[in-house]
């Protein structure tokens, strides 16, 4: 008698099935290049927050629309990136906003858009550890956006995992979940390039 297959869990499937547009995304960042200037790190930071401020305004509005028992208020990464551009002398009134989002129709696309914004914290030790070094920037000088959530990174994840799960099971809709994780991925990818997005993939905002 065949062994059964093991179970594939969603978080698993997530990792697995948007490793290329990850590994895409990443090879964008120069975070732990020893050769990054301060410079360099300024424009880096000022294209994260013309993503992740509009996008963030855009995930709450989709929360509130559909009564998702998500507090995301608390886990805002956008007054990180603005406390880190005023410590770098950066002024993001000033800057260019994304305007080609992820396309959240719905719940599903959220919860993936949601597992690539949580997930982003997950590599803050070693890319702070590497500013440090480089950079000498504090979480108080330039580097509170990748601190995220410091100590408590670990346990917020589990937390994210357990709510995505439990979210996820009475939707069963784990292929659209995978789908707004990778759209996540490609558009801020296509975002931290400078590339223009070609007419289809323009997106009306709410």
């Amino acid at each position: 008698m065949p062994l059964p297959l093991p179970v594939t869990t969603l978080l698993t499937r997530l990792r697995q099935e948007t490793s290329h547009q990850h590994a895409l995304l990443e090879s964008q960042l120069p975070l732990l290049d020893r050769t990054l200037t301060r410079d360099a790190y300024r424009q880096l930071l000022g294209r994260f927050w013309g993503y992740y401020a509009p996008l963030e305004q855009f995930v709450l509005s989709v929360i509130r629309r559909n009564a998702v028992a998500f507090d995301y208020e608390a886990r805002l990464k956008t007054p990180l990136l603005e406390n880190d551009l005023r410590a770098l002398r950066l002024p993001a009134a000033l800057l260019p906003r994304c305007a080609n989002l992820p396309a959240l129709a719905g719940v599903p696309q959220l919860l993936g858009c949601l597992y690539v914004l949580e997930g982003s914290t997950l590599g803050g030790r070693v890319i702070t550890q590497r500013l440090v070094a480089t950079q000498a920037l504090q979480a108080d000088s330039g580097g509170a956006f990748f601190a995220g959530y410091g100590t408590a990174t670990a346990v917020r994840w589990r937390e994210f995992g357990k709510f995505l799960t439990e979210t996820a099971i009475p939707i069963d809709q784990d292929n659209l979940i995978v789908a707004g994780a990778k759209d996540t991925f490609e558009t801020f990818a296509t975002w931290l390039s400078g590339a223009r997005v070609a007419p289809g993939r323009q997106r009306r905002r709410p």
